[in-house]
């Protein structure tokens, strides 16, 4: 019986799409929570003056519209 490495992979082609799809998900349970949450407040931080800079002009816009 000959054994080629046709046949072997034939049989773990399952095994190897497994592992590849698996193993860089397992790598993200890594991160600490707090690591996480620094990140979160991050992105908050830079999204703040926008917000605050669309809601002053919602506000005023709605001003001007009463005043009208």
């Amino acid at each position: 019986m000959k054994i080629t490495t046709k046949t072997l992979l034939n049989g773990n082609k399952l095994a190897i799409i497994f592992l590849i799809f698996l193993a860089p998900n397992l790598a993200f349970g890594v991160e600490s929570a707090e690591g996480v949450l620094s990140i979160i407040h991050n992105g908050l931080l830079s999204w703040m003056p926008l917000i605050k800079t669309a809601c002053l002009w919602v506000f005023w816009t709605l001003v001007i519209i009463d005043l009208v």
